[in-house]
């Protein structure tokens, strides 16, 4: 349990019992863990958009040393967020129920108003930023807003300016209580904006934490309530441990695309100064720098300026002294430094459960079975994600449906959300794979729409009522013969009734 939590509401609490003081300590408990955690998520946040460490060089160096290390950040960090959620679909939700299946409709079951609600918030393609933030600082927060909005929205909550407090972080998906900071104060001296979402009601705060004596903190309006069974916000997490702290992979690889950044920082500034072979000669007496009058020019030491002797490939050097030596120093090969750099990489994939080729980009001379291999541990990856989120989107389907005045919706522990499939296989493997379960397992058919890759909810929905208007059409016209044609494929309409008396059709898959 956090500790504000457990010193202000006891062993057993509820933030119903919340007092404007107590959601005054909230904020500021929010606003102290916001400060303790800031360099880190600062840090993660930077190396996102490729604010890196720069690479090592001496204290001493050039503008051109410089300059190379700016250039030599390879930022490959957005890789390790983007590629898993770009692969994270979800494509359909079923409602269930435990013990009572008789409370839930075969509409419900075929078209879950929870799906209604996800299409509504765009959470189609709203998904993958949930996923995104989740992966990048271990945490995301989703909110269940009812009040601030006209209708019940699904906000995705700023993780470097939410904390949420938990009973016990380690196994609740739903916190007791969710800061968010709003605003902070201006330099103009404008108050600040916080949030506070309870398991009862919403306050708003203004804040002024530059003040003496530990700042001013005001409840703006009175609490409003929500109206839901605990606090309406979700956790989704990346890892978690035993203590409830939680991390995402962008920490994990940060180690490496130090290392990486340093390797091509090395690679960079061996080409540009030792990659060339570089012309000697001993014993070449060199022209000097003259004046007006033909005297030699001298330095300020009393030495004669030599002029440089300008080398390039289109010029020949020679001299009228036989013991002149002329000769080359080699250029020092890249390959060892190509090499740094590719096993920065591969330790980088290996870190964030990556394929290699994902960085190194060679999918050359490899089999399908030598694919499927490298991305074992990238499946199993995004395997573990799709458990862990499958409970928090369950958790915020079931807040909406409660929110939205749906017990049904609200009690639906019985429910599953319905990921995309990832798999290499073909569609007509697909196909025939799904084939023979119907034949020779007895599988519904229509059970079966839902297996074929790519096939969204929608779909599904276009299809059955194409289906039924089909057996609508075919039982319509005269002499139907359920013997043959499209109807013995799909099987015999079934005639049940309806809660208002009437017949309707049914299907037996």
């Amino acid at each position: 349990m956090h500790e504000y939590v457990m010193a202000n509401f006891g062993g057993s609490p509820s933030v119903a019992q919340a007092t404007e003081s107590s959601v005054i300590g909230l904020a500021k408990a929010a606003l102290d863990t916001l400060s303790d955690e800031a360099e880190t998520l600062e840090m993660i946040y930077d190396y996102c958009r490729g604010a890196h460490l720069k690479p090592f060089a001496p204290r001493d160096t050039t503008d051109e040393i410089r300059d190379t290390q700016r250039r030599s950040i390879t930022n490959l960090v957005p890789l390790v967020t983007s590629h898993p959620s770009q692969v994270l679909r979800v494509e359909g939700y079923r409602r269930g129920t435990f013990g009572d299946p008789d409370k839930i409709s075969d509409d419900d079951l075929r078209f879950p108003k929870e799906w209604q609600h996800w299409q509504r918030n765009r959470l189609d393609a709203r998904q993958h930023l949930i996923y995104e933030t989740a992966l990048k600082y271990g945490r995301a927060m989703v909110l269940v807003d009812n009040i601030t909005t006209e209708r019940t929205r699904v906000d995705v909550l700023p993780a470097r300016r939410t904390i949420p407090f938990f009973r016990d972080p380690a196994n609740d998906v739903r916190p007791e209580a969710v800061v968010i900071v709003r605003s902070l104060v201006s330099k103009t001296g404008d108050p600040g904006l916080i949030h506070v979402w309870t398991d009862t009601g919403f306050y708003q705060i203004l804040f002024d934490d530059k003040k003496p004596d530990g700042g001013e903190f005001i409840v703006a309006a009175d609490p409003v309530p929500h109206g839901a069974d605990g606090c309406p916000a979700v956790r989704y997490h990346c890892f978690l441990d035993d203590e409830g702290s939680v991390e995402g992979v962008v920490e994990r690889v940060i180690a490496s695309q130090d290392r990486l950044n340093q390797s091509v920082f090395d690679t960079n500034i061996l080409s540009s100064h030792g990659s060339f072979k570089v012309r000697t000669a001993a014993g070449l007496t060199p022209s000097y720098e003259l004046d007006d009058q033909g005297q030699l020019k001298l330095d300020s030491n009393g030495h004669p300026i030599p002029i440089p002797i300008k080398v390039s490939q289109a010029r020949m050097l020679i001299s009228d002294k036989p013991d002149t030596k002329f000769g080359q120093l080699d250029e020092t090969p890249l390959d060892g430094h190509l090499a740094a750099e590719d096993t920065a990489m591969r330790n980088m994939a290996i870190t964030g459960q990556l394929p290699p080729h994902v960085f190194l980009g060679n999918l050359s001379n490899l089999s399908a079975e030598a694919l499927d291999a490298a991305e074992v541990s990238f499946r199993r990856f995004v395997e573990y994600l799709q458990a862990v989120f499958s409970d928090s989107h369950e958790e915020l389907l079931r807040i909406i449906c409660e929110l939205e005045g749906d017990d049904e919706g609200a009690a639906s522990y019985g429910g599953e959300v319905r990921w995309g499939d990832i798999g290499q296989r073909s569609f007509a493997a697909w196909m025939d794979g799904l084939a023979k379960g119907v034949e020779s397992l007895q599988l519904p058919r229509e059970g079966a729409w839902s297996l074929m890759p790519g096939v969204s909810s929608q779909q599904i929905m276009a299809w059955r009522a194409m289906r039924e208007k089909e057996l609508k059409d075919d039982l319509a016209r005269p002499g139907t013969d359920f013997e043959n044609g499209a109807i013995r494929e799909m099987g015999p309409p079934v005639v049940t009734n309806s809660d208002s008396g009437g017949a309707r059709l049914g299907s037996i898959y």
